[in-house]
Order: structure tokens, then sequence, then C-alpha cells
């Protein structure tokens, strides 16, 4: 599955609209310089972090540290950004249950990067326990659960998210993977078919639906989906996979 959940420093920044306006309200006067931290993250993380550390020294608090445990993320040090960021959640006035949470998130999605879902798992118990209707959490403590192959406590949260939140689609491709794994093919078909009515150019989907198709034996219907994705999708891991698909397929009928 090609989740949102597998982040890289460029999906941590999806979280700061939320959380500049939280930290602003810690630290006077902080909001532009935290929001010129973070921009710097993806374009010049070893700046963003001189920046970050200089500040903490001036008593920047929360906000510094956070722009320099997401500096240290992006800049390799997955481990070492995790834990600042699992303090950072645990600080005093740090903010509020919901800001936490999304910390602890951020935490969760660099200890998968680094290979390490059941330590993310746990931080996204805590992250949860924080704030438990928020369906972006249940969705990544499914992916930290699925990759330790369990599949069945994936499959709850996944339902709990669609729960939650029944019009995001990644969540109904998510349980379409789950359902494929387990041989529900039928069942996964009515996901991606979900999905689709939702986002009907949604790469993740159309991968999904493709490769169902091609593991049925529906060449034609798997090819007409692997070339929507070519048609809709930018240069990436989806239309990559696609590209692959069609070989593989076009290899197979010769």
């Amino acid at each position: 599955m090609n989740s949102k959940m597998k982040l890289s420093i460029i999906s941590f920044v999806a979280f700061l609209v939320l959380t500049s306006s939280a930290f602003a309200q810690t630290n006077a006067g902080g909001v532009a310089r935290y929001q010129d931290c973070i921009g710097l993250i993806s374009i010049a993380p070893g700046t963003a972090f001189e920046a970050a550390i200089a500040w903490e020294a001036e008593g920047g608090g929360p906000p510094a540290r956070h722009c320099t445990a997401l500096a240290l993320i992006a800049l390799g040090s997955e481990e070492e950004g995790a834990s600042r960021l699992e303090a950072l959640a645990q600080e005093p006035g740090a903010g509020e249950p919901p800001l936490l949470a999304e910390i602890l998130a951020q935490a969760a999605s660099a200890w998968i990067l680094v290979g390490r879902p059941a330590q993310a798992e746990r931080v996204l118990d805590r992250a949860i326990k924080l704030s438990p209707a928020n369906p972006d959490l249940f969705l990544a403590r499914a992916e930290a659960r699925a990759l330790q192959e369990k599949g069945r406590d994936a499959r709850a949260d996944v339902d709990r998210a669609i729960k939650l939140n029944p019009l995001e689609p990644e969540a109904y491709v998510f349980r379409a993977s789950l359902k494929r794994n387990q041989s529900q093919t039928a069942d996964a078909l009515g996901d991606l078919t979900t999905a689709l009515d939702l986002a009907p150019q949604n790469l993740n989907a159309l991968m999904e639906r493709g490769q169902l198709h091609e593991a049925k034996g529906d060449k034609s219907a798997a090819r007409r989906d692997y070339i929507a994705v070519l048609r809709w999708g930018e240069e990436g891991p989806s239309v990559e996979a696609a590209r692959a698909a069609l070989e593989r397929l076009d290899v197979n009928l010769n």
C-alpha cells in the first residue's frame, strides 16, 4: 500500500498549519519565526536546524524544539528527532491534547521511516488516548500494525477511522489492501468503488484495483486502471508502479 502515513519530511510539513497557530500561543511573537524555521526544513534542513538551536538558546520553547526535531528528521537523524518529539509531547504547557497527539503522530511516522513499527504503535496508542476522535491517528496505527503483520488489529483501526470520517478515500484504499491480503477480493473491490466514487482520480485506488484485476486474471481491466494512473498521475511512485505493471502485462502477453 502507498499510504499517506509512510511519511517523509515533506509529509510532516502538512501538519504545520495546525501546529504553528497552536505553538504561537505559547511563544509571544514567535509565529513568524516558527514559520520561517519550518519553511527552511524542506529546502535547507541544516540551516533550519542551526536556526532552531539558536532559537532554543534564546528561550524559544516548544516551537523551537519542534523545529529542531523535524530538522533532525530531515537530516536523516530520524531516531533522535522522534525521541525529541516524544519528549516534547510530554512537556508541561507544550500544547493542548490534539496538538500533542499530532506531535506524537509525527514521532510515530519517523519510527516507521526507520523500520520500527512496534515503537510507532506504542507512540500512537498514546496519541489516540489524547485525541480519540482523530481518524488519521487510527490510520497511522493501522499502518504500524500492518507492518507487524497484525492484519486483524489493523483492520479494526481502519474500520474505526472510516466510522469517524466516511469521506476519506485513502481509508477505503487501505482497507481494500488489507482485504486483498485476506483473499476477500469482492469486498476489496467494493471499498475501491467507494474510494473512486469519492475521488475518481485517486491513484492509489486505481493501482490497488488494477492489482486486484490482475490477480483475478482480468488483464484488460488491470491495463485500464494502470493506464489511468499514467494519464492522471505525475512522476512519482504510483506512476512508476503503473509503468512497471504495464510492462509486466506486456511480457506476460508475449
